[in-house]
């Protein structure tokens, strides 16, 4: 097992459970870990959005699994949830959140 994947899947297992809304990286390992989460907490689903598509076969895999549909697709992979930050910021800006 992997010490750092279980911490992913505590981090958002609480976040989740505490109502707080995430965004998700693009990486393998952030959407197995969703996918973890999506199993133990269904409702869990409304409070991620994914921040950008994978680009590692297991990765995209775990992420259709969880039904989250991308925020962005730019073949950044894990790279790509920097720039969906940017985005989501940008749009509270606009809307003075």
């Amino acid at each position: 097992t992997d010490p750092a994947l279980g911490r992913l899947v505590g981090l958002l297992d609480r976040l989740t459970a505490r109502q707080t809304p995430v965004l998700l990286g693009g990486g393998t390992a952030v959407a197995i870990a969703a996918l973890v989460v999506c199993w133990l907490q269904p409702d869990s689903r409304r409070l991620m959005l994914a921040g950008s598509q994978p680009t590692e076969p297991p990765g995209e895999r775990a992420l259709a699994a969880t039904q989250l549909v991308p925020l962005l697709d730019l073949g950044l992979g894990r790279h790509g949830a920097d720039v969906a930050v940017s985005v989501v910021r940008t749009g509270l800006e606009l809307l003075g959140a």
